[in-house]
């Protein structure tokens, strides 16, 4: 189901595993949004479900820590009204903008994964540190947008959704694919204390293009 609500076509599909929001609000609109995340969320839910059925696998805990992107999508949506109201909103009307100027910046990201995908235990060190690298380059793409369109509500909650699921992810690939130390491009995503004394780096790239964005606007003032 959840296919048929965010993608044409099994490529789309293998992307949006990925990258969520990139395929939900591709030709979306303020109507139209709502619906589609509901029905996600269902789709979501009913998938939880039938893992917690599954015994306690290895492959288990990994497809729950890939839903945590969703999750976390999903908790917002039902508890949070600025997101329900404001983020959603904004997002739904220039989501496909959003996700045009950032796609090659997603499938990089998608490339990373199929890396680590094919080739298994075999030169992860690298595999591991090249997805990092690509997360950070997306991260900061759809980040800048959504503050362009959205401001400071839509990238901040954007920047929480993919640091608990880049957290995940880390922690995920630490555990179970024989990992010999974490690569650089990855060290802040390892540990709680390291995210909680973060001072995340996507936070001086957004205050300075905001800055560098109202000196364009002064220059331009008659």
């Amino acid at each position: 189901m959840m296919q048929d609500l965010m993608a044409d076509s099994s490529s789309e599909w293998s992307l949006s595993l990925v990258t969520p929001l990139q395929n939900l609000f591709h030709r979306a609109s303020r109507k139209s949004i709502r619906p589609r995340v509901e029905m996600a969320c269902r789709s979501h839910d009913e998938f939880i479900n039938c893992l917690n059925l599954c015994d306690k696998t290895n492959a288990r805990k990994a497809m729950l820590n890939g839903q945590e992107s969703w999750s976390t999508i999903c908790h917002a949506f039902r508890t949070d009204e600025e997101f329900s109201e404001y983020i959603l909103p904004c997002w739904a009307e220039h989501g496909d903008e959003l996700s045009k100027k950032c796609h090659i910046h997603a499938l990089m990201v998608q490339n990373s994964v199929m890396d680590i995908l094919q080739n298994g235990v075999r030169d992860i060190q690298n595999n591991l540190g090249d997805l990092c690298r690509t997360i950070m380059i997306y991260d900061k793409c759809y980040i800048w947008q959504t503050d362009r369109y959205c401001g400071e509500r839509g990238w901040r909650f954007l920047l929480g959704m993919n640091h608990k699921a880049s957290v995940a992810l880390i922690k995920l690939l630490s555990e179970y694919a024989f990992i010999e130390r974490v690569p650089e491009s990855c060290q802040q995503w390892t540990s709680p204390s390291k995210i909680s004394q973060i001072k995340h780096p996507h936070f001086d790239f957004i205050y300075q293009y905001q800055k560098f964005r109202e000196l364009l606007f002064i220059g331009h003032q008659p």
